[in-house]
């Protein structure tokens, strides 16, 4: 197995984990809404997918820098600087993930969630900015990759649209052990989870994209 096979089977491996354990999430996603559930099976299914999600987010993370190392592979010109500085930003999700998943309970919890949020707005334009770049570069010939990162950066949004769409559940768990809101719990947890898959389902649609490009390379 030489270089470029190497981190292409680290590649498809980050993929099938991040895809497939987002299926686990959406599942148990979906069946958080039944209210036919009890409580406590329904808040299991909720801390189910908190700790399943957990491998999309990783291999989401792990993507950026392991793309750079196939990407360079691909044009040898590739600045060995942005393969650095996809471990360190990748490193830096994964802290904020870890920490995140640690004090989730916590009024730490609730900022560090607003910091990964920043950061993930930074990471997009920063990944729409290298696209064009590369786009519009001589020295990248393969415009399929420039289009790959173009869509690692809507990536990144959805993952903040979907911390959006989740947050009242998150409210509506909270609410499901108080007798008389109990009709306004059900319903933050049906609507919040309702949107949250949407914006999953679109997350699947870029991956699916980003994919058949790699496999294609039709440009």
């Amino acid at each position: 197995m030489d270089h470029l096979e190497f981190w292409r089977w680290i590649h498809v491996l980050l993929f099938v984990f991040w895809l497939g354990a987002d299926v686990g999430v959406f599942v148990c996603g979906s069946w958080m809404r039944r209210e036919s559930l009890s409580d406590e099976q329904r808040l299991v299914l909720l801390q189910a997918s908190a700790v399943v999600d957990l491998w999309p987010r990783f291999s989401a993370a792990l993507m950026l820098p392991v793309g750079l190392m196939l990407a360079q592979a691909w044009n040898p010109q590739l600045p060995a600087s942005w393969i650095v500085i996809g471990w360190i930003v990748a490193l830096a999700w994964l802290a904020l993930t870890l920490l995140g998943m640690r004090y989730f309970d916590q009024p730490l919890g609730a900022k560090l969630r607003q910091i990964t949020n920043l950061f993930l707005i930074g990471l997009a334009i920063a990944c729409f900015w290298g696209g064009a770049s590369w786009l519009q570069s001589a020295e990248m010939p393969f415009a399929w990759l420039a289009t790959k990162l173009l869509l690692y950066g809507v990536v990144c949004l959805l993952a903040i649209g979907i911390d959006l769409a989740f947050r009242p559940v998150l409210g509506g768990f909270a609410l499901l052990s108080v007798e008389a809101r109990r009709v306004e719990a059900n319903r933050l947890i049906r609507s919040g989870m309702n949107r949250t898959l949407i914006v999953v389902g679109m997350l699947y649609a870029v991956l699916i994209a980003a994919s058949v490009l790699g496999i294609a390379k039709p440009f």
